[in-house]
């Protein structure tokens, strides 16, 4: 039987070998779809808006935000960043440490 190079840390699967940078690729691949899902119905929802009248095509650049939009729009940024970099907050063991138990 040959020897499989996936290697898994419980549920998910490994493709480095050093845990952190798997936990790292996760993190950016959360943020790019997140971004890229964003981006393509805010590119809907302008089109639609400016097909039908409701707004200039040049509306969106000149929008001014209210104290409370800023502080919700803070509110939603570290929504993402959380559920971005929530990879991270798992239990990894770095490669130094592995190798000194190894050698222990």
């Amino acid at each position: 039987m040959s020897e499989h190079p996936l290697d898994t840390q419980g549920k998910r699967p490994a493709f480095f070998t050093d845990p952190v940078i798997d936990a790292m690729m996760t993190a950016v691949l959360e943020v790019m779809t997140e971004n890229w899902s964003l981006k393509e119905r805010l590119y809907a929802l302008e089109k639609t808006l400016t097909e039908n009248g409701v707004i200039a095509s040049d509306a969106v650049e000149s929008v001014t935000w209210s104290a409370d939009d800023i502080q919700a729009h803070e509110v939603e940024r570290q929504r993402i960043l959380k559920d971005a970099f929530r990879a991270l907050q798992g239990d990894f063991v770095g490669r130094s440490a592995r190798v000194s138990d190894i050698d222990k």
